[in-house]
């Protein structure tokens, strides 16, 4: 998965929102797809809607629609990323950590959306993009 040159701050700064120690009490967006909307481009000094700073981050990285990856950090240190799978950690379906994600019968894997994005975009989950 490439990296992003460009700073999270700075992307922040572009999009208009709080930094990341700063919790935002605004509400998640619907999950319908975004339109283009007529009033302007996305600037930092402008108070865009919350599906107006969606559209603009999914119109500057592209990747897969079907799947996303969530970064995970384990207790002693490591870290990576792993498919969003609907299915995780649910009692009686999910068998982590005796059985990996990648040979479980029970994955579901969830595709990219709205809701995910914007918990990107407030700091609430770090998530990644699959390449075309």
């Amino acid at each position: 998965m490439p990296k992003v040159t460009r700073g999270d701050a700075s992307l922040r700064n572009q999009l208009g929102l709080e930094p990341k120690s700063t919790p935002t009490t605004t509400p998640e967006p619907n999950n319908t797809p975004i339109q283009a909307k007529s009033s302007g481009p996305v600037k930092a000094t402008s108070e865009p809607s919350i599906d107006a700073k969606i559209h603009l981050f999914r119109s500057l990285f592209k990747g897969r629609e079907d799947v996303y990856s969530i970064r995970w950090d384990s207790k002693n240190g490591r870290s990576g990323y792993a498919p969003a799978c609907d299915n995780e950690w649910v009692t009686w379906v999910c068998d982590k950590p005796r059985i990996k994600c990648s040979d479980c019968n029970n994955r579901k894997l969830l595709s990219i959306n709205n809701q995910a994005i914007y918990r990107h975009l407030s700091g609430k989950k770090t998530i990644g993009a699959f390449a075309d």
